[in-house]
């Protein structure tokens, strides 16, 4: 698969993982590999400079037909989240 992409979001200074290509995706685990282009927001994030790193998403943990955890690594950044119901919606947190 290739073209998936995710936002990080506020709390990861405007990271998002794009060009992400799937090297294995089964019902235990999925991977994928591709760049990460961050943002560092100096002086702000409307102003601050894009970089691109590359970077691996792993998804762990299938419950229920969907997987609950998320690993993101890119350059030295490791991130772990996990996938929690918020409202009528999921969200990785």
């Amino acid at each position: 698969m290739f073209g998936t992409g995710f936002v990080f979001g506020r709390l990861h200074r405007g990271a998002f993982a794009s060009r992400m290509h799937w090297i294995v995706y089964n019902r235990a685990t999925a991977k994928a590999t591709g760049t990460a282009d961050l943002n560092n927001c100096m002086p702000s994030c409307s102003t601050g400079s894009w970089s691109t790193l590359n970077g691996t998403a792993t998804l762990t943990r299938p419950a229920n037909g969907r997987f609950t955890g998320l690993t993101v690594s890119y350059g030295s950044t490791t991130l772990r989240m996990r996938l929690a119901p918020f409202g009528t919606v999921w969200w990785w947190k």
